[in-house]
């Protein structure tokens, strides 16, 4: 296997083990075992598990990042796509590989470690910006009336999308029209079509 084949291996078994054992419990031994590699082929791409899990976040927020910027320069109705890209915060409830990177940043959240306390920093700015500054746009070219200000609806949006986590890595019986119904209410909460 090519090294850098390697080293996806080792991150995606390495995500099943943080999210089953928890940033402490996870171990270079643990993700070995899942990898069905030795421990010293963990080290050959990877300082520890530290730098394992860094890097995890790190490509979670480079895919992430480019989705939002792909959304953001899309042609169309603009309410239109925010609509159908908040329903679609729901489909994380239903993929189970989604839920799993959803629990590493909220395992990430509980860390008290600089270089990962700078990676969720990082995103935080990055997705207000990306969110903001599409909203605030497409409020000067008339294609939506914002009802409060950029940042607000954001936040509510980071907000909604860490509750919509929680609940998949809980199990919780929501349901999807529920789920849906909440987001609806969100949206047009914040945001309206220009008459």
């Amino acid at each position: 296997m090519r090294a850098a084949e390697r080293r996806q291996q080792i991150m995606r078994s390495s995500v099943r083990v943080f999210v089953e054992e928890g940033y402490g419990g996870a171990t270079t031994a643990k993700i070995a075992a899942a990898a069905g590699i030795t421990e010293p082929t963990i080290y050959m791409h990877f300082k520890n598990t530290k730098d394992l899990f860094v890097s995890l976040l790190d490509e979670t927020y480079s895919f992430m990042k480019l989705l939002l910027e792909a959304f953001r320069d899309q042609e169309g109705d603009l309410y239109a796509r925010y609509h159908k890209g908040i329903k679609g915060l729901s489909i994380v409830m239903e993929d189970r590989e989604s839920v799993n990177l959803a629990i590493l940043w909220i395992i990430a959240l509980t860390i008290n470690d600089p270089d990962v306390n700078s990676y969720v920093s990082r995103f935080d700015k990055t997705m207000m910006t990306l969110f903001s500054e599409n909203l605030q746009k497409a409020a000067e070219n008339k294609h939506i009336v914002l009802k409060h200000p950029p940042e607000v609806f954001c936040r509510i949006l980071i907000a909604m999308a860490n509750y919509i986590a929680i609940m998949a890595i809980t199990g919780s019986n929501i349901s999807r029209k529920q789920l849906d119904g909440v987001l609806d209410l969100i949206l047009t909460s914040a945001i309206e079509k220009p008459s």
